[in-house]
């Protein structure tokens, strides 16, 4: 099977993330999210898009979406590195 492509911003947003301390794991596209993202204990969920390209959910994003909504959880969507401080923000 051949690897999904990922997102050009991508490598940004990871970098930025483990310089404050986060641990980053990729995901398979399958699992409808980029990143597993921890840090300080808790875990995000993250979906990156690329702002340069006009962009929608997959399916299987739409439906990890809903169903993190519904357990009471955060679907990040990340374009840019001024999401990932937001997001960041969320747990100082």
């Amino acid at each position: 099977m051949k690897a999904a492509k990922r997102d050009d911003n991508e490598k940004e947003i990871v970098e930025y993330l483990r310089a404050a301390g986060a641990r980053v794991q990729f995901m398979c596209k399958d699992e409808g999210f980029d990143l597993l993202v921890t840090y300080q204990g808790v875990h995000f969920i993250v979906e990156v898009k690329n702002p340069a390209r006009k962009w929608v959910l997959t399916e299987a994003e739409k439906k990890t979406l809903e169903e993190i909504e519904h357990a009471g959880g955060v679907y990040y969507i990340l374009e840019d590195i001024d999401d990932a401080k937001f997001m960041h923000m969320q747990v100082m």
